[in-house]
């Protein structure tokens, strides 16, 4: 089974009421609803320093690894997500 992931915070995406919503209120599929709602990030000034220490204790639990091998995954699997691949500034 193939899965999406929010290209902001990695979480996995099970359902369309799981999107983000556009300020049309459309469905945005690339990120999730925590993430970005009604057109715009929730939280517009995360950094990617901040995302990376909220999802590498959730990888080393999920994936029973210690804190080194945990950053560097996460490390790598952020830099494949839309969010972090550019020093664009988002609205």
């Amino acid at each position: 089974m193939s899965y999406a992931y929010c290209q902001s915070c990695a979480r996995v995406i099970h359902n369309p009421r799981d999107l983000g919503t556009e300020a049309d209120g459309s469905l945005n599929h690339d990120f999730c609803r925590r993430c970005y709602a009604e057109g715009c990030f929730t939280e517009p000034r995360l950094t990617r320093r901040q995302i990376i220490s909220r999802i590498v204790p959730l990888w080393m639990k999920e994936n029973n690894l210690t804190y080194r091998e945990a950053l560097v995954d996460v490390n790598h699997f952020i830099s494949g997500l839309r969010r972090w691949q550019t020093h664009k500034t988002w609205t």
